[in-house]
């Protein structure tokens, strides 16, 4: 089942997601508040402000250039909403000193998400990170060692 409330809310997470979707990290930070934060619970990382997040993105896009997010639903109204679907990608390019595998993942993902002013503030991105290695033909504890070494 699918619930949807047609609310600007609901309306600037469908166009964040549509524009990652065409890994546009231009378009998808022009839809988020300066201080945008993105935890990624799967990397164990947080990351604060648009700049960072658009570096982030474009670096992604750079190991999985075909990435797309189905907006299957999404539910709450006003600042806080949750939402959830399948995300898609294949990985063509490095991730750190990882060489790119050329497969795909797809994977049930649900975020939640905070909005202020009509713009995202943040999002908390869930999703199975041992699949989605699995799927890449990837090692879990290498793909972390990668992104906190990056960090470090």
């Amino acid at each position: 089942m699918t619930v949807k409330h047609a609310t600007r809310s609901s309306e600037v997470v469908a166009a964040y997601a549509a524009a990652k979707s065409r890994a546009d990290a231009e378009e998808a930070v022009r839809h988020c508040t300066d201080d945008f934060v993105v935890d990624t619970v799967a990397f164990g990382i947080s990351i604060e402000g648009r700049e960072a997040n658009r570096a982030s993105f474009e670096a992604f896009f750079g190991v999985f250039p075909d990435y797309g997010a189905a907006l299957e639903g999404t539910a709450g109204d006003g600042e806080e909403l949750a939402s959830w679907g399948t995300i898609r990608a294949t990985m063509r390019g490095p991730f750190g000193s990882i060489a790119p595998t050329g497969r795909r993942f797809e994977l049930p993902y649900a975020c939640v998400w905070r909005v202020r002013d009509g713009l995202l503030a943040y999002e908390q991105f869930f999703f199975d990170l041992h699949q989605m290695c699995e799927q890449l033909g990837l090692e879990a504890p290498a793909v972390l060692a990668e992104i906190h070494g990056a960090r470090s």
